[in-house]
């Protein structure tokens, strides 16, 4: 199997990098510090207009032909400059639930275009928390959506409800100006931008149904998986950031009348970062390469098993950046320890290791 990338991708893997590098080289990426939506606006129409969105989308859909290789190349670039816009949560998660439910070209084409921030959450099935029930002259949604990424800025959420009859699974694209909705902006554990939801008797129009019942599962199952891929490449992207750092530093750094670089037990550490960031890179191949298998069990495990395997790396690389920084890698003024709270906040996606954990496991009880 050639895993090289085509001209075309290393392309777009050098436009990812210029677009870093213009955008983030200069200035501190610390999301908590970012105003308002924690992310800039701006920076995300830019990534719209350079066709990021639809990079991994089939053109019948609306992208430019390109699949999960695309991807993985956005979301490890994304990752190493650290950029705090809602790549995963709406480029990834949103993008491919409208797509697998069937949604037209024209319904995707205003999130592509920047036009419209629509996010979903990041978990593989409906929480129970949602209710869709009969309402005066159609359905209402009550309950909470938890966490619900970049929710203060989105124009729309796709939630995963109950259907209160029939106890299926509903997905719906819902405005998030619609009647009943109240939502509460908070930070998580690395200080990307979240909202806590409630609904209250929201009315649910049949138009803003995207699927029920095995439809619907199918469709979160399907964007969960390629949300786990991207998610690896994102951790890969930000270890090699930080291994990039940490190497700088031990050049720098200078102790004894020379720097620190030189001293066999650092560099001892350096050369484990260093095996771990390539093994993390080949997990990240193989759960993209995953995607374009056929879906189902034997999918979901080599995801799981390539999640596990990557975020144990990249947190190792992480735990060692830090330490080989010393009291500076706990400072806002480096990235290093924003680049440990997103990889701590990317281990607890998707229920975190347990689910993943129990899926790999299950293969050896076959």
């Amino acid at each position: 199997m050639d895993l090289s990338l085509t001209p075309e991708q290393k392309l777009l893997q050098d436009s990812v990098a210029r677009f870093a590098a213009e955008h983030y080289g200069k200035r501190k990426r610390s999301p908590s510090a970012d105003p308002s939506d924690g992310f800039d606006r701006e920076t995300w129409r830019e990534i719209a207009a350079l066709g990021w969105l639809g990079a991994g989308l089939e053109e019948r859909n609306g992208g430019f032909g390109g699949g999960p290789v695309e991807t993985m190349v956005i979301m490890e670039g994304a990752g190493k400059a650290l950029m705090s816009e809602p790549l995963l949560a709406t480029m990834v998660m949103a993008t491919r639930l409208l797509v697998e439910t069937g949604q037209s070209a024209d319904d995707i084409a205003p999130l592509l275009a920047g036009d419209e921030i629509i996010t979903a959450a990041l978990a593989d099935r409906a929480t129970g928390t949602l209710t869709l029930a009969r309402g005066g002259q159609g359905a209402v949604l009550s309950g909470r959506e938890p966490l619900m990424p970049y929710g203060d800025a989105a124009d729309r959420f796709i939630l995963a409800a109950k259907a209160e009859e029939a106890g299926e699974t509903v997905l719906i694209s819902l405005p998030a100006q619609a009647s009943g909705v109240s939502r509460k902006g908070f930070r998580t554990l690395d200080g990307w931008p979240a909202a806590a939801l409630a609904f209250e008797n929201t009315p649910v129009s049949e138009d803003e149904i995207l699927a029920r019942g095995q439809a619907a599962d199918r469709a979160q199952s399907i964007a969960a998986d390629h949300a786990i891929a991207a998610l690896c490449a994102e951790a890969v992207g930000i270890a090699q950031g930080l291994f990039d750092r940490t190497l700088d530093y031990l050049k720098q750094r200078e102790q004894f009348g020379q720097p620190i670089g030189r001293f066999q037990a650092l560099q001892h550490r350096m050369a484990d970062m260093f095996i771990a960031l390539e093994e993390a890179r080949s997990l990240m191949i193989m759960a993209t390469m995953a995607l374009t298998g056929p879906e189902g069990d034997s999918r979901q495990r080599t995801l799981s098993a390539a999640r596990l395997g990557v975020l144990s790396r990249t947190l190792h690389i992480g735990r060692e950046a830090i330490q080989l920084h010393g009291g500076m890698g706990m400072t806002e003024e480096l990235p290093v320890g924003a680049g440990f709270r997103r990889l701590k906040t990317l281990d607890l996606i998707f229920g975190g290791e347990p689910p993943h954990l129990e899926r790999v496991a299950a293969t050896y009880r076959q």
